[in-house]
């Protein structure tokens, strides 16, 4: 079998488990949809007030925010595979395939939530008004982030760490990064000594990009915030991939 075959096989897998998962349906495509209308019922008249079309510029950090859920599933779902991965080392399987195929399950399971979250968005009021290069665009810029997180979770995983341990953990830094960014609000609305972590972090970057590609042009200053992010991210990700196999993390 071919290593494309072999990835095809072990995302087909994945999918298969995401499917029969309760916690991981209830996770994609449940879990933001709570938090969307959550926040969104009671903020949008405030928000409207002061002349932000809540409906536009809320939704898209909930985006981002599903990019965490699929990377803390990943993780819980490489821990439950060890047995697999230990046997996967003995056999004729690409070096790449248990991460690739690990990588394009999560992207589906990432793409099915974001099709739900866009439709209940869409029905708020959410429009791409940049038309499909924009929609693209903003696709694009959620599966870099969806890649770059799941890649360093089940990285983690796979090594030494407790799965659930990685799990936990990417649950505090999505908390602290969602919370301290401006999915919710603008950046003039933390104190001032915080603004400037606020605004350039990674999450509201990635934020101010997809809203600029959803709603008008992006900012420069977030399109190139947002690739240096990612970039980093997804080469510091790959290393710890690399890392972990090297050192035997992939045979559990």
């Amino acid at each position: 079998m071919s290593a494309p075959a072999q990835c095809r096989a072990l995302a087909g897998r994945g999918v298969q488990q995401a499917v029969r998962d309760r916690g991981q349906v209830v996770s994609a495509l449940v879990i933001p949809l709570v938090y969307l209308l959550g926040f969104y019922g009671p903020m949008h008249r405030v928000m409207q007030a002061r002349g932000i079309d809540y409906a536009q510029y809320f939704p898209v950090v909930i985006v981002i925010q599903s990019a965490f859920f699929t990377a803390i599933g990943s993780a819980l779902a490489v821990g439950e595979d060890r047995r697999l991965l230990r046997r996967i080392r003995t056999m004729p399987v690409a070096g790449i395939a248990p991460l690739a195929g690990r990588l394009a399950a999560d992207l589906a399971k990432f793409a099915a939530g974001l099709v739900v979250l866009l439709a209940a968005a869409s029905m708020l009021g959410f429009r791409f008004h940049n038309g499909l290069a924009g929609a693209v665009g903003f696709v694009a810029v959620a599966a870099w982030f969806t890649v770059a997180t799941c890649t360093a979770a089940s990285a983690l995983a796979a090594g030494r760490a407790r799965a659930e341990a990685v799990a936990q953990a990417l649950m505090a830094v999505q908390m602290v990064l969602v919370l301290l960014s401006t999915g919710f609000v603008p950046a003039t609305d933390f104190p001032a000594w915080l603004q400037p972590l606020v605004r350039w972090q990674p999450v509201s970057v990635a934020v101010d990009t997809m809203r600029g590609l959803a709603s008008g042009v992006p900012a420069a200053g977030a399109v190139a915030a947002t690739a240096c992010w990612l970039g980093v991210g997804t080469l510091a990700a790959a290393l710890l991939a690399a890392r972990s196999f090297r050192s035997g993390g992939w045979s559990g």
